[in-house]
């Protein structure tokens, strides 16, 4: 009985924390790496699911909103399945190559669930960033006009999106699905 409730009260922690640190295994360390050009939209295909990430122009203007969105389709057997998540299945993270600086995305962890129709799009739009605590001014301002909307500095940029769910709790089958976009701001 004592592990059950030590196994509850690991759940409810995990469920209570605000924030993930955004980690993906492809994301060099080097903040030098050259921008790859522009890419409007990146797909994966795990298993039975298709996940796409999609840039709606290769450039930008300063102060024009980024309209990001992921999507995530089902193409299996069954007319529906069942996923877990936290917050959301979907995670958005930024890289500019020009300063060398990465925008962490948010992320409430809570256990979800969400039902997938075969062949139907679950779809996300990109609403915001975060940071780590960073002392350098130009950095803070950086990320200052990501939190405030006020579009983006001018940069190269890729966008690391990550779909990451599991499919039911008894068998924890989970999928980790990454791709990127990339697109430039200017005056």
């Amino acid at each position: 009985m004592k592990g059950f409730f030590l196994v509850m009260f690991l759940l409810l922690l995990a469920g209570c924390s605000s924030q993930t640190d955004v980690t993906i295994g492809d994301q060099p360390e080097d903040p030098d790496r050259p921008y790859p050009g522009a890419q409007t939209i990146d797909e994966e295909k795990q298993g039975e699911f298709l996940y796409r990430l999609v840039s709606s122009k290769e450039e930008y203007e300063v102060g024009e909103p980024v309209e990001i969105y992921a999507e995530l389709v089902y193409e299996g057997d069954e007319e529906d399945i069942t996923i877990g998540h936290a917050n959301s299945p979907f995670y958005f993270l930024f890289y500019e190559h020009l300063r060398g600086y990465t925008v962490d995305y948010p992320m409430p962890e809570p256990y979800i669930t969400t039902d997938l129709e075969r062949d139907q799009p679950l779809r996300e739009d990109y609403s915001g960033a975060s940071a780590p605590a960073d002392d350098d001014p130009d950095y803070q301002s950086f990320l200052k006009q990501f939190q405030e909307n006020e579009g983006l500095p001018i940069g190269e940029y890729t966008v690391t999106g990550r779909a990451d769910f599991q499919l039911d709790e008894e068998t924890s089958t989970s999928y980790e699905i990454v791709t990127e976009v990339s697109f430039v701001v200017t005056e």
